[in-house]
């Protein structure tokens, strides 16, 4: 684990997904963040720089809810499943392993953190999960932006809005081609993707009944892993192996 200090708080650096600290999603994890207001979680989000860093606001304790708070560099969110799990590590390691239940603005979500050799391993269980059709009119700007066309799209899949903790497009790619070569307007993106409240955008392609390749514009809260074709949603435990990330050269 790499750690490094702004001021007198300790931030805890994970890369998730993966047991490269150079791939995977990174993600801070502040544990004793409760002497911290907003402004503050938001300045060390921003210095760390993370798609997100997660805040512990309270004590940590096995069997009672453990508050915790998620900042992106330029604004709080609501969810982050990556930044859950790398703080399920971070509370496994330092306080130690097994259940917890963290309290977020998206209700409780349990975690787990266990020994799986010389590694951590955290898990936890997504949030109350839902699938709905992207409106008609939203899906022409969102094609543009990602340098797309609906021909490029999965006819048997039509673009829908997941929610897992938080709202994000679904679109899914007709070819693993079009996704590995993927060029798209992140300006444009992330205007969309704050007029209309997604945390991200998602596109992802179908290479078998439960296997996809997801690809994600902005790195953060991931979806879809292995799914049934059938449905979009995670009702089961997301469990992501973690190797902690060296920090950057600088902080602030």
């Amino acid at each position: 684990m790499a750690a490094i200090t702004r001021g007198k708080v300790q931030v805890e650096r994970f890369a998730a997904f993966s047991d490269d600290p150079d791939a995977g999603n990174p993600a801070g994890v502040v544990r004793d963040a409760a002497p911290l207001g907003a402004e503050e979680m938001q300045e060390v989000a921003a210095a760390v720089g993370h798609s997100e860093t997660a805040f512990v606001t309270g004590p940590i304790r096995r069997h009672a809810l453990i508050p915790i708070r998620y900042f992106a560099p330029d604004g709080e969110v609501d969810f982050c499943g990556h930044a859950t799990i790398a703080t399920a590590v971070a509370i496994g390691e330092s306080v130690g392993h097994g259940s917890y239940t963290l309290s977020t603005r998206v209700g409780p979500v349990a975690v787990t953190a266990h020994r799986d050799g010389a590694r951590t391993v955290g898990t936890l269980r997504s949030p109350a999960t839902d699938c709905l059709p992207l409106d008609e009119h939203l899906a022409g700007p969102l094609l543009d932006a990602l340098g797309e066309s609906a021909q490029d799209l999965d006819a048997t899949l039509p673009p829908a809005i997941g929610h897992g903790g938080n709202k994000r497009p679904i679109l899914v790619a007709r070819s693993l081609q079009r996704l590995a070569t993927l060029a798209y307007d992140f300006d444009a993106l992330q205007r969309l993707c704050r007029e209309h409240d997604w945390i991200t955008v998602h596109l992802t392609i179908a290479t078998g009944p439960r296997t996809w390749h997801p690809r994600d514009p902005f790195p953060g809260v991931e979806w879809s892993r292995t799914l049934p074709r059938e449905r979009l949603r995670r009702s089961s435990p997301a469990t992501c192996e973690r190797t902690p990330a060296p920090p950057p050269e600088t902080a602030s």
